[in-house]
């Protein structure tokens, strides 16, 4: 399996709190890594995550995952440049 990242640039967000009530979040990163519907993060096992909801080059718009979008938001500490991020490989498996 390919680890799929890269390092972001800069955020920018349209509210106080980043993600709040399902505002989306603008990253840029480094590199032209990511497309829309991944599921990316900063921590594979403890970490937030997004879904990438459009992505041009490195720049890519996203919203935060949660079951209470009125009460949640992305943590700032993980928005700051040099912060890496990964592609979740999500795969849906049926049972026979």
């Amino acid at each position: 399996m390919e680890v799929v990242q890269a390092k972001l640039k800069t955020a920018n967000w349209g509210g106080e709190k980043p993600g709040l009530d399902g505002l989306p979040v603008v990253l840029v990163f480094d590199k032209p890594v990511f497309q829309i519907n991944d599921q990316i993060t900063y921590d594979y096992y403890q970490g937030q995550s997004l879904r990438v909801l459009s992505a041009s080059g490195g720049t890519v718009v996203a919203v935060l995952i949660t079951t209470d979008p009125k009460n949640s938001w992305f943590s700032e500490a993980f928005l700051r440049p040099g912060t890496t991020f990964y592609k979740l490989d999500l795969k849906s498996y049926e049972y026979k």
